[in-house]
């Protein structure tokens, strides 16, 4: 039916069955990311946010939900098992939403040998992060933090109620490459009312960040 999934029928993350890998022989249907044989997983649904160019608001509504750290590190460890990747991508939405479980997820990754990226992290989580949580995302293999900048105009970010304080980013950015952590930072333009001055100044913020980052991407 049309029109999502009401809000008491989101399905148990924890209770769903593992992906059968094992019958999928093709290499077409693995990614091969940093050199290396890649599988995608997801951990969590959804989104706390209300950005008002995302999809989450509709199909999620805007509400979070997670594996437990346990059966996501069972979730790899199976998928690792099945398919012979040595790297996980996690396409999650929001990774980083509850940091005790995902540092615990990490922990794990780390002990496993597997390296890993993670598709949806926010500016305000990696302001929350310690300088030994730094170092331990960069430590425990991980490939790219994947962040959502998305525009470098503080009027497109209120008029998109995206909650970003621009203000932070570049601290941020500061500190994942003192931490040398691998970094990659999405941008879009083409926003409804996006002005040239607009476009500017996300384009300046994007050269600022990798002119002080060498360790990032955008």
């Amino acid at each position: 039916r049309g029109g999502g999934c009401p809000q008491d029928r989101f399905l148990d993350l924890d209770a769903l069955p593992f992906v059968p890998w094992h019958l999928l022989r093709s290499r077409r249907y693995f990614l091969w990311t940093f050199g290396r044989k890649t599988v995608s997983l997801e951990t969590t649904r959804g989104c706390p946010h209300a950005c008002g160019y995302c999809y989450n608001t509709v199909v999620h509504k805007s509400r979070w939900r997670a594996m437990s750290a346990e059966r996501a590190l069972e979730t790899v460890r199976h998928a690792v098992r099945c398919t012979g990747a040595s790297q996980v991508y996690f396409t999650d939405d929001n990774f980083f939403v509850d940091r005790p479980r995902a540092f615990a997820i990490i922990r794990g990754l780390k002990d496993l040998g597997v390296c890993w990226a993670v598709q949806g992290v926010c500016v305000e989580d990696v302001v929350l992060m310690s300088d030994a949580e730094l170092n331990l995302i960069r430590e425990s293999g991980c490939q790219g933090l994947f962040i959502g900048v998305q525009s470098g105009s503080a009027r497109l970010h209120l008029l998109f109620r995206t909650g970003l304080d621009l203000a932070a980013v570049e601290p941020v950015n500061r500190r994942l490459a003192a931490a040398r952590v691998p970094t990659w930072y999405f941008f879009m333009c083409g926003f409804p009312t996006e002005t040239r001055e607009d476009l500017i100044e996300t384009v300046s913020l994007a050269g600022r960040l990798l002119r002080e980052n060498p360790h990032a991407v955008t």
